[in-house]
Formats: C-alpha cells, sequence, structure tokens
C-alpha cells in the first residue's frame, strides 16, 4: 500500500523539495523526503496513521486519523507555511557560581531533523525561522540541559548548568592489621552524604563539587576527621582512612591453672596489654568467690603499654 503526496506552500502551490514526512502508528515511525518536485511514496501497512510534516524555514504540520487501506493508494497533499526569522539569544552559566562558560549550543527541530550547531563562550546568538525547536547546550565537566521551545518571535533562553559530580572513593582498613573493616561508615559535610563500606573495607560517595569535611568511623574503632577534601567536577579522588582501635593483650594466652594445698594462699599475675592505637579501659568481673579475688579490678591503659 502507498501513500504519497505533493508538498505544496502558500497560494502559489510551490512544491518543497527535501522535507521530512513522518508516518507514525501505535507501534512505528515511517519517515522519507520530499523530492524534487515536492513529491513522497511510503510503503505502508494497513493502518490508521498520524502524518507530520516539517522543513527548516516553515512550520511543522500534522495530520491526524490518515487511514492507510489495503490494496489502495492513499494520497495526502500537505501544504506548510512560510517562517520568519527571529533571534535566539541568552546566556551559559555555572550554577553554583553563575560563572559563564564555553558551551556548544545544539537545535534540532521538529521530527528529530538537525538544524544548527555552534559553540558559545558565555553567550550566544543564533537567527532561526520560527519553528519549534529542542534547545541543548553542553558545556565541559557540567551536566547537559535541553529545553523545548515554540520560536515564533525573538526570544531570551538562558542555560544554567550543574557541574557533574565528583567522586571520592577509597578504603577504610584496621591502622594496626591494615584489614579491612566491613560496615565501616564514611561521611560527607556538608550534605550528610554517608556511604558504607563493604566487604573489602571500600566506600565510595558521589558529591557536587566543592570542599568537605570526611568522617570515617565503625563500632570499637576510633573516628577519623579530615577537613578540607575538594571536590572537582567530574574528577575521581581517593582517601583512604585507617581507624585506630583498642586490642587486648592477655599472658599467659592459655588457660590459667592454679593448684592450692589446703589452707593455702597462693598469687599469680596475669598480663594485660593494649596493643592497639586507642587508650583501653578494662574490668574485671567479680567472681563471686571469696576465696578468689583480682586486683586491680579496673583501669585504663594506654596504647602498646
Amino acid at each position: 500500500v502507498y501513500k504519497r503526496q505533493v508538498m505544496e506552500a502558500g497560494s502559489a502551490a510551490v512544491p518543497i523539495p527535501g522535507a521530512v514526512v513522518q508516518a507514525i502508528t501505535a507501534t512505528l515511525p515511517y519517515t522519507t523526503t520530499t523530492d524534487a518536485m515536492g513529491a513522497y511514496t511510503m510503503t505502508l501497512s494497513p493502518e490508521v496513521y498520524t502524518v507530520s510534516a516539517w522543513k527548516y524555514g516553515y512550520r511543522p504540520r500534522i495530520v491526524s486519523n490518515v487511514i492507510v487501506t489495503r490494496g489502495e493508494t492513499t494520497t495526502l497533499p500537505i501544504t506548510l507555511t512560510s517562517s520568519a526569522p527571529c533571534a535566539l539569544t541568552g546566556c551559559v552559566r555555572d550554577a553554583p557560581t553563575g560563572e559563564l562558560l564555553t558551551a556548544t549550543i545544539t537545535v534540532v527541530g521538529p521530527l528529530n531533523v538537525p538544524v544548527t550547531t555552534t559553540t558559545a563562550t558565555g553567550c550566544y546568538t543564533l537567527t532561526l525561522y520560527g519553528s519549534p525547536y529542542a534547545i541543548t547546550t553542553e558545556a565541559e565537566q557540567h551536566t547537559p540541559a535541553t529545553v523545548s521551545l515554540d520560536l515564533i518571535t525573538n526570544t531570551v533562553q538562558d542555560f544554567v548548568l550543574e557541574p557533574l559530580n565528583g567522586h571520592l572513593w577509597g578504603y577504610v582498613t584496621d591502622l594496626k592489621s591494615g584489614d579491612p573493616i566491613p560496615g565501616a561508615r564514611v561521611r560527607a559535610q556538608p550534605g550528610l552524604t554517608t556511604a558504607i563500606a563493604g566487604m573489602d573495607g571500600r566506600y565510595s560517595l558521589s558529591l557536587s563539587p566543592g570542599a568537605y569535611t570526611i568522617t570515617a568511623y565503625a563500632y570499637l574503632y576510633g573516628t577519623v576527621v579530615e577537613q578540607g577534601v575538594v571536590i572537582s567536577a567530574a574528577e575521581q579522588i581517593r582517601r583512604d582512612y585507617a581507624l585506630p582501635a583498642a586490642h587486648l593483650s592477655f599472658f599467659p594466652s592459655s588457660l590459667l591453672s592454679i593448684t592450692l594445698d589446703y589452707d593455702s594462699r597462693v598469687t599469680t599475675s596475669v598480663v594485660l596489654s593494649n596493643v592497639g592505637s586507642l587508650p583501653l579501659t578494662f574490668q574485671v568481673d567479680d567472681p563471686a568467690e571469696e576465696w578468689l579475688t583480682a586486683a586491680p579490678v579496673s583501669g585504663t591503659m594506654p596504647p602498646s603499654t
């Protein structure tokens, strides 16, 4: 089944070569371009279509409920109306600072037809024929932004682009042993963004550009704080954190065994040591037996005592 037409503009019925024609069903789009005489032909399945046509310099035209019947040729003339040129101007700025950016501005017309691409430092000026457009602005290390507008008069369109996030990553380990600390937390302030270290101790934070205070902490470990960690746009920054902890060591390390003669008294020593990197507080539970005492029953040991 064929569907064909001749594009005409205005009352003079001038053919429009190079116009894009698109027929869309609920499932598939079919696209073609008019020839030198403004004619087009499509092979389509029997279906109800929405047909659109556009060429730069004209307003787009949409025709709904176009029925294509099996074994028949459907002829659909479409008339496009020419449009006047308009000025599109604006500036592109960085969101946090307001500074002007060097950016690439891409203009796409109806039916995803590319129109123009330009690079501007700070501010831009484009002269475009009136029509609906999608305007996309891209700047290095920033998230692109796209706006849709129907250009019918001189228009100012500014863009404010957000910087791409940087990434802070690294490993949280035990200061003494170097072993990873699964479940350790790494927090970035301002913002209170927190990551949890995996089984290998690795963490990762996605952060907006800026200066942060980073706090690493874990249960039974001391806290490590680093200030002034600068995150730049789209940059990978590694920071590893080794957490201090108290570690209690016994001597003798084996089970203590004492033999008492009747009506005798024996005193022996157990040496407690803190081989960690934080002070250690200890307390001996009351044995609740009159014949067994311990001294001292509590205390605090500095590291490496």
